[in-house]
């Protein structure tokens, strides 16, 4: 069984780094690898990104536990904390099809933890037929506002963490959350308080402005923006085939505005299969070659032009950059971006519901800058 997340996140939430379409697009993989392999069965299960742990525990401790998943990298991280999933062999899998710069962390001592297959980069969407052209600078997109645009702003942190891009508070975050910094030394981070006090602050700020408006939920600013009412909102995954699926050549598809020169960094989401641990060897047959099969050049080329929203991991793959502004745009994210890996810091899964609290509670005024920033660092003790 091929357990594969879908873009719903919990709390009533559909959050914005959902595989887009991924329904359809799994039934086409495995139809195309039946042709290869006609003998094989594989069935699809897709529970939400919210409940997939406990699924997989239940059905695992009765011995149905699936084969193989597909998951975020932080999901599928979860998943290995709690037992329920199986390191395997490198020599049983063809991992050389795996750019080098995005498989960092993800071997040891000659067994995979996961494979990485999938990015999600994030990108701005705007409406071509009310903008000529998005911003390249975030002051850009700030005077855009005020000239009667109006645009649309996510409040979770993995997709608002681009907005800390030329500021100190991006390296904060990073470091903030890093496995080095955990405990209870409260010393070393409360120095970095002061950027991440500026960055709150800029964001309470812009918020005042008549034409931008803040969104805990995705589906609410995808939705408005398809709608008319926004102009311009940061998108990946599911959200940017929805709008190219809907606004066709009325959605313009651009790298999202940098800061003081320097070019955004926005997190790239990444996807991975990991294995399950009691599978048999005719299971874990099937489910690695399944793995090699969606890692080949063809399969990854394919993803890529026919899903508007994913990039490669196989390094052989071209992008089209010259004949399609979204690829480009996506392909300029994954060049700038921040690509998590098993061996980078990243922002606990744990602690990412909390992290948004705060920073809307800044947004509101009903949080101090400074009393947020010292709640970032409170959180960090508890990862």
């Amino acid at each position: 069984m091929l357990y594969v997340e879908t873009g719903e996140g919990g709390y009533g939430l559909k959050r914005s780094d959902n595989l887009a379409g991924n329904r359809e697009t799994i039934a086409n993989l495995i139809s195309a690898y039946k042709e290869i392999y006609p003998d094989t069965d594989i069935s699809p299960h897709f529970p939400e990104g919210d409940e997939i742990l406990s699924d997989v525990k239940q059905r695992t401790a009765r011995g149905l536990g699936p084969d193989l998943m597909l998951t975020r990298l932080d999901t599928a991280e979860n998943l290995s904390i709690a037992g329920l999933t199986e390191h395997v062999s490198s020599s049983s899998l063809d991992i050389t099809q795996i750019n080098p710069s995005l498989y960092s962390g993800y071997e040891e001592d000659g067994t995979i933890y996961a494979v990485p297959v999938l990015l999600l980069p994030q990108v701005a969407c705007y409406d071509a037929t009310r903008i000529a052209s998005s911003p390249d600078s975030i002051n850009g997109l700030i005077s855009m506002a005020a000239g009667g645009i109006s645009i649309g702003l996510p409040i979770g942190i993995r997709d608002n963490y681009w907005t800390t891009t030329g500021r100190g508070a991006q390296e904060v975050i990073v470091n903030l959350f890093s496995p080095e910094n955990g405990g209870s030394d409260r010393s070393a981070a409360e120095p970095q308080q002061q950027s991440l006090i500026e960055w709150l602050s800029w964001l309470k700020t812009i918020n005042l402005q008549k034409n931008i408006s803040f969104f805990r939920d995705t589906q609410d600013l995808d939705r408005l923006f398809r709608e008319g009412d926004l102009a311009w909102i940061p998108c990946r995954g599911a959200s940017l085939r929805e709008h190219l699926k809907a606004m066709g050549d009325g959605l313009g598809v651009a790298p999202l505005p940098g800061n003081g020169g320097v070019p955004a960094r926005p997190i790239n989401v990444v996807y991975v299969f990991t294995f399950g641990p009691h599978s048999s060897q005719a299971q874990s047959q099937v489910a690695g070659n399944f793995v090699s099969f969606m890692l080949s050049r063809f399969v990854q080329r394919q993803m890529m032009l026919g899903n508007s929203a994913v990039m490669p991991v196989n390094g052989d793959v071209l992008v089209p950059v010259k004949s399609s502004t979204a690829l480009r745009a996506l392909d300029q994210s994954v060049q700038d971006g921040w690509t998590l890996t098993p061996g980078s810091p990243g922002i606990p899964q744990n602690l990412d519901r909390e992290i948004t609290d705060t920073i809307q509670s800044v947004i509101l005024g009903t949080t101090s800058e400074r009393e947020a920033a010292a709640q970032f660092i409170d959180l960090r003790e508890q990862k």
